[in-house]
């Protein structure tokens, strides 16, 4: 039988040109804090990826990235990210972004990312949303959606702007799944 990892006291990992601190979260159980520091690029990804795994592996269910910190970050680095969330949300959890820095911002909001990742000001607001008790713009099941441009089926699990993956139209889906354009 595996160990669990516990992060119970405030853990620093230095990889390369990151630096990770990893925080217990009060009030939200098996969540931690990650904070990144420094650059996000390909030489790292891979370890960081490996460490956000294990968290995972270890239960511990929900993910707070602090991201104020990121100086730069690669394609790899966004793909990890994504790799994270979504491992997490095959397992019914999720994760969420916080303190987003200006450069980490702009390629989220260039890419879409915001509209896919959970991203919250503040740690407090980032809590909330994960807990049981308020999950708030996110749907009880993934609902199956049908593109009005394409009639392509799409998952949606969570209320907001999407872009179909066939046409390439965006869509807006709202808390009762009904789609506009």
């Amino acid at each position: 039988m595996q160990n669990k990892i516990k992060f119970s006291d405030p853990t620093f990992i230095k990889v390369d040109a990151l630096e990770i601190r990893i925080l217990p979260v009060e009030n939200l159980p098996n969540c931690v804090q990650v904070v990144l520091t420094g650059i996000i690029d390909g030489y790292n990804s891979t370890k960081v990826a490996k460490l956000i795994k294990d968290l995972i592996d270890a239960s511990y269910t929900k993910l707070i990235f602090n991201c104020g910190g990121i100086l730069y970050i690669s394609s790899t680095g966004i793909g990890m990210f994504l790799e994270a969330v979504s491992s997490l949300r095959k397992l019914k959890n999720d994760a969420c972004f916080i303190n987003l820095s200006n450069k980490v911002d702009q390629v989220f909001s260039l890419l879409g990312f915001k509209n896919y990742f959970t991203v919250r000001a503040t740690l407090e607001e980032a809590v909330k949303s994960l807990s049981v008790e308020y999950r708030e713009g996110v749907f009880d099941s993934t609902k199956i959606i049908i593109c009005p441009v394409c009639d392509k089926k799409l998952k949606a699990t969570k209320i907001g702007k999407f872009r179909c993956r066939s046409c390439k139209t965006i869509l807006c889906i709202d808390s009762k799944a009904n789609i506009t354009i």
